[in-house]
């Protein structure tokens, strides 16, 4: 804060996203994604027939954990919470999957309690249901540049494990953003716009959210949870962009920087 560094992704955004308590804020948010039932090209026979939404939450159940020294009880009462046989731990701040923790209800006699007491007992954390499609259908991450759909990847995990990064053996591939599936970048983008409002109150609750200029760039990671696709989290914190799977994607964020300078600098000009 103290360097005369520019940041293109504000100061606040990265505060913000340092810590995964943000979801927090995100899960207080329910939405209607009507506009989503139905993916292009699909025979929608229900045009034109009155239907019932019900707003929902955009984010995956999460309870959150001060610090503590776990017991059995604890995670048997984590499982009752969430409705779940299956739980994932890990840490509100962290990177990779680190010391992240994936337990089955009926494999309680298997729990690693020291690594558990080392990872939780001095670090706040996070509990939610193990989310089957991670492994089932995968993990998708949409990049935006600008506000702007770039381009979106598939990610899966290995045979045998649940974490879809590189280094654990994750696969992954390009998905070309018109056969995404339905419903994914609706929830996207309207947790960019939920980024923005939160954003305009932290900066200048004063000025109107569609003022201020959205993040260079973001990733969102998503996945299908109990029929909807739901944010695992944000990245804006210099995340991997993965230009190696898309070619055409480094001449635009190329393109999202100049755009970016020249609209900083006609604001300058005001």
């Amino acid at each position: 804060q103290a360097s005369k560094a520019h940041l293109q992704n504000d100061i606040e955004f990265a505060k913000w996203n340092m810590d995964k308590i943000y979801l927090q804020q995100l899960e207080q948010l329910p939405y209607d994604d009507s506009s989503s039932s139905s993916s292009s090209g699909d025979n929608d026979d229900s045009k034109g027939q009155d239907q019932t939404t019900t707003p929902r939450q955009m984010v995956v159940p999460t309870h959150w954990v001060d610090p503590k020294k776990l017991s059995l009880q604890d995670l048997k009462d984590y499982f009752d919470r969430l409705q779940t046989d299956q739980i994932v731990l890990k840490p509100r701040i962290s990177a990779s999957s680190e010391n992240t923790f994936w337990i089955q209800q009926s494999q309680l006699s298997n729990v690693d309690w020291n690594s558990l007491h080392k990872a939780f007992s001095s670090r706040a954390f996070m509990v939610q249901p193990f989310v089957p499609a991670v492994i089932d259908e995968g993990e998708y991450s949409l990049f935006y540049f600008n506000g702007k759909l770039s381009h979106a990847m598939l990610k899966r995990p290995k045979d045998g494990d649940f974490r879809v990064q590189e280094e654990f053996g994750g696969r992954h591939k390009l998905i070309a953003p018109l056969v995404l599936p339905a419903g994914i970048q609706s929830t996207a983008e309207t947790c960019l716009a939920a980024l923005q409002e939160i954003n305009s109150k932290k900066t200048n609750s004063s000025q109107s959210s569609n003022k201020l200029p959205p993040p260079l760039y973001a990733r969102l990671d998503l996945v299908k949870y109990q029929g909807h696709f739901l944010l695992m989290e944000f990245e804006l914190i210099e995340p991997s962009l993965y230009f190696n799977l898309d070619p055409k994607a480094p001449p635009r964020f190329a393109q999202a920087m100049q755009d970016r300078l020249e609209m900083l600098s006609s604001l300058d000009r005001v």
